[in-house]
């Protein structure tokens, strides 16, 4: 029974325990603002993308996971389940702030790489090159 419940709690808040996938830790930096991958999960039924988020800015910057997206080279993508995300939103001028996004499904198993991009209105911002093990 305890087994069960288990399951169910992973399941809905997207924090099941999963395999690391990630190759080596990936930064790209715009505006002030460093973004570094630092762990790709797969699980049962998710992909989580923890992240790093570096304001070196004077201002606070909010960067939302709405639109944000993991996509892998040929166009199979992931959304991002923001209420299962555990994400931040809003960095302090010359702060630093972790969020875990944990997308539905997982890339194809012939993935090997993928690039997290996050939008808003018209900016986009991308994280190229994050090498994944199949």
């Amino acid at each position: 029974m305890s087994a069960g419940v288990e399951y169910v709690a992973g399941y809905m808040s997207g924090n099941e325990s999963g395999e690391d996938r990630l190759v080596k830790p990936v930064s790209r930096t715009s505006s002030g603002i460093t973004v570094t991958v630092e762990n790709v999960t797969y699980t049962s039924h998710f992909t989580r993308v923890e992240v790093r988020l570096k304001n070196a800015a004077k201002q606070a910057v909010t960067i939302p996971i709405d639109g944000t997206a993991l996509t892998a080279a040929g166009g199979a993508g992931l959304r991002a389940d923001s209420g299962r995300s555990s994400w931040p939103g809003k960095v302090a001028a010359s702060g630093t702030e972790h969020g875990t996004i944990t997308f539905k499904g997982k890339l194809p198993d012939s993935a090997t790489s993928a690039v997290l991009t996050f939008k808003s209105g018209n900016t986009t911002f991308s994280v190229p090159g994050i090498a994944v093990t199949n």
